[in-house]
């Protein structure tokens, strides 16, 4: 009975240690479980990869998703330089500000006397023959064939129109009381000097050669007043009696002679009313009614 009770008492000591061990390991389990829930509920979304982007991102076929592909986490590096602005296709008008040029200068008109007579002389050419004169004045380009580096210099037509109705009213024969001749009413010794300055040899008292002379001078003042007060940009757009243009400056030399609006003490516009008349005339066109 004694060794019986004794194999009892060993058989029961070994269950008892077995089932200390399987509580053990289930209380381990739990431990591991409650580490687990706690690291997943902790865990930084950021950092977590959800299985459709994993697969996404591997390209497995075997799990199609259509979700998009997520982006990648950013790693320290340079900033990206900022894309530069395009520049505007239109730019600002510089304010007029004088910067001395080397160029030769045609003589000043003579100054109109105090009584003045307009007088006329043989027969004005056909409006047919004057728009004709005009056109092809217009399409002059007196500066590319003197140097190889002058930018392009241009007079729109309606320009040229508008000076010649302002002058003289398309009229061809009209000669001034200070000897201005013609449609674009040049004085001879402008035509001269333009002629020599260009090689040209058009003739003052003809109307194609008058609209031509016109027309040279013109893009003589352009760029005069591009390169003097424009810093060589030769936009021809109306400005403002603040801010004037140098469409404005071309019109108002035109008309008075460069040196009334080339001063000492700058760009000075004495003429407001004849440079605003040219501009509405380009815009209205009254010959073309």
């Amino acid at each position: 009975m004694e060794g019986e009770s004794s194999g009892t008492r060993t058989i029961a000591i070994v269950l008892s240690i077995m089932a200390l061990v399987v509580c053990a390991g289930a209380t381990y389990a739990v431990l591991a479980l409650r580490s687990a829930a706690h690291n997943l509920s902790t865990a930084d979304p950021a950092t977590s990869v959800p299985v459709d982007s994993y697969v996404t991102a591997t390209g497995d076929p075997s799990m199609p998703s259509d979700s998009p592909s997520p982006s990648a986490s950013p790693s320290p590096s340079k900033s990206p330089s900022p894309t530069p602005r395009r520049s505007p296709t239109s730019k600002p008008r510089p304010k007029a500000s004088r910067k001395p040029v080397s160029m030769p200068k045609p003589p000043e008109p003579p100054a109109p006397p105090a009584s003045c007579t307009v007088r006329r002389t043989g027969t004005a050419a056909s409006r047919s023959t004057v728009v004709s004169a005009l056109t092809d004045a217009a399409a002059l380009r007196p500066w590319q064939h003197t140097s190889p580096i002058t930018p392009e210099i241009s007079v729109p037509l309606s320009l040229v129109e508008a000076v010649a109705w302002q002058e003289s009213g398309w009229q061809s024969n009209v000669i001034s009381c200070i000897g201005a001749v013609g449609l674009m009413q040049l004085v001879p010794a402008t035509a001269t000097w333009m002629n020599n300055r260009f090689g040209d040899d058009y003739d003052l008292n003809t109307v194609d050669g008058n609209a031509a002379l016109g027309s040279v001078h013109l893009q003589w003042l352009i760029k005069y007043f591009g390169d003097v007060y424009y810093g060589s940009h030769y936009d021809l757009a109306p400005g403002t009696r603040d801010n004037p243009s140098l469409l404005d400056a071309v019109l108002a030399a035109y008309n008075v002679g460069y040196g009334n609006v080339d001063t000492s003490s700058g760009l000075k516009i004495p003429n407001w009313g004849y440079v605003d008349d040219v501009e509405a005339l380009m815009n209205s066109k009254p010959w073309n009614g």
